[in-house]
């Protein structure tokens, strides 16, 4: 397991699991290498996978490349495409200012500074989610996005990820107890376990 490993800053808006992060090594280091490469990656595949899990691990990986910041926009909650960028420009406590639209509150926000947004959940709001992060992409040449959705956003220069799920053991084949507690399905299915009832124990 792995524990969230950046301190609490007043530019760091990331939400705290209450869990260990369980696996994932390989995709925490591919994804973590994408965006080196690429300025928009998008986290994609079925609800439940764990996509926002591997964001939040990834954004405490890769702190130190983005100085001004790491932002943290929860979608979710949202259903109203147009509210999208106000969404993020309420996150930051951008207020109005003359004519400027949130869009442009964003853009004059992050244009001179090196900063990474995680978008969390764009399944419901692609179209506004993609008209968002390319003009922030197109205006702000050090802003990076880690996007989470069912499916790709379809932005020039996305980098799509599938994550997968979680190993479980094969029905066909009989484990050693030592094995069977490796296996990073087993893993979280314990600690689940245990958070509700801490003396349970997987027994043979």
């Amino acid at each position: 397991t792995r524990e969230l490993a950046f301190k609490r800053s007043s530019n760091l808006n990331i939400p705290i699991p209450l869990t260990s992060f369980i696996g994932r090594d390989s995709e925490l280091q591919e994804v973590a290498e994408l965006l080196k490469n690429s300025r928009l990656v998008t986290l994609t595949g079925s609800g439940g996978v764990g996509k926002t899990r591997l964001a939040i691990q990834v954004a405490a990986e890769v702190l130190e490349r983005f100085p001004d910041g790491v932002w943290f926009l929860d979608l979710a909650p949202i259903t109203e495409p147009t509210l999208v960028p106000t969404a993020l420009a309420n996150l930051l406590r951008l207020r109005e200012s003359g004519d400027l639209s949130d869009a442009e509150l964003l853009v004059n926000y992050f244009r001179s500074g090196t900063a990474l947004i995680i978008v969390d959940n764009c399944e419901h709001l692609i179209d506004a989610c993609a008209q968002l992060i390319h003009l922030l992409l197109t205006s702000c040449e050090n802003v990076s996005i880690l996007a989470t959705s069912r499916e790709a956003l379809h932005v020039s220069g996305e980098t799509s990820y599938r994550v997968p799920s979680l190993e479980v053991p094969s029905l066909e084949k009989e484990f050693a107890m030592d094995h069977l507690v490796n296996i990073e399905s087993i893993q979280l299915f314990i600690q689940r376990a245990s958070s509700i009832s801490p003396a349970f124990k997987l027994v043979p």
